[in-house]
């Protein structure tokens, strides 16, 4: 049964996208199809020439010229920046939002509770439910079903909110309580967990992220060779560690034998345990435990 839990927070992407070509020059740029009616939503990726990850988003079409890009942790600079250099004759601006917008993820019982304080409808599913300043659309926190609320508000109405959830026994989830549950679901961070030299077949966001149906987009060859070929030379994995490695990560990763297997990229203390993500060789993928400098030992989370 999923647990009735809400998380406040900034999206660190939220970018404008509008004009008369704006719908066929974000099709030629997002690895999702979006030949989709106005008012629904899409998860995605922006990849490079080479197919490599340099940010994921939720873009929302908010009508047929006007789309808005939200992402958890992808910045709105590195998003504007990607596109404002690919804009040559089209008719297409980018522009940020005036002021900063919050971001509530629900779960469970808080979905209907939250959406019914913000005064907004609960979305159908790859559907925007719009509001007063707000929009509403299922998010990819967890492998629990959420909702995300994205909103222009003053901090008053935000406290206003967590005071009645906590009122109704909801959980408010803190910045590390999500982080280390989307990392059990391997719904891994881009930016920290996925980087920029990542393929998304190799970190398990090809599924839901990237279109194998549509052509013509920036990594599209690739995607299509690597989908091809159905198998990656290495994995994003979820993995328990013994004990936090000296230094700044990433942390080299070594087998029983001795070989190199692969990196440790990140680890969160939480509670009584050490959890973190490692990208490991696909060969390896199925060993059992790792170490790094024979300081930490390392597990594949299962």
């Amino acid at each position: 049964m999923t647990e009735s839990k809400a998380h406040i927070y900034q999206p660190k992407g939220d970018l404008i996208v509008e004009g008369p070509d704006a719908a066929h020059f974000l099709q030629g740029q997002f690895s999702q199809d979006l030949r989709v009616s106005a008012g629904s939503m899409v998860y995605g990726l922006w990849l490079d020439a080479k197919g490599k990850i340099q940010a994921d988003s939720f873009l929302l079409k908010e009508s047929e010229d006007r789309f808005r890009a939200i992402s958890y942790f992808s910045p709105t600079s590195l998003m504007q920046e990607n596109l404002e250099k690919r804009i040559i004759m089209d008719e297409v601006e980018t522009r940020t939002s005036e002021s900063l917008a919050t971001g509530v993820s629900l779960w469970g019982k808080a979905i209907e509770m939250g959406l019914d304080l913000l005064k907004i409808d609960e979305p159908e599913p790859e559907r925007i439910s719009m509001g007063p300043s707000r929009a509403a659309f299922w998010g990819r926190r967890s492998e629990e079903p959420n909702v995300e609320v994205v909103l222009m508000t003053e901090k008053n109405e935000i406290q206003l909110l967590l005071e009645k959830l906590e009122d109704k026994k909801i959980s408010i989830l803190n910045t590390e309580d999500v982080a280390v549950a989307a990392l059990k679901d391997r719904r891994f961070q881009v930016g920290k967990d996925v980087v920029a030299a990542d393929l998304p077949q190799e970190t398990g966001l090809s599924e839901d992220g990237v279109s194998h149906q549509k052509g013509c987009y920036i990594g599209q060859e690739v995607m299509a060779r690597l989908n091809s070929m159905g198998i990656a030379r290495k994995s994003l994995q979820c993995v328990t560690v013994s004990n936090t490695p000296k230094g700044e990560g990433p942390w080299e990763l070594i087998d029983d034998e001795g070989r190199k297997a692969g990196e440790l990229r990140r680890v969160l203390g939480y509670k009584s345990e050490l959890i973190g993500s490692a990208m490991v060789k696909h060969s390896l993928d199925g060993a059992v435990s790792f170490s790094v400098a024979g300081q930490s030992e390392i597990k594949v989370f299962r």
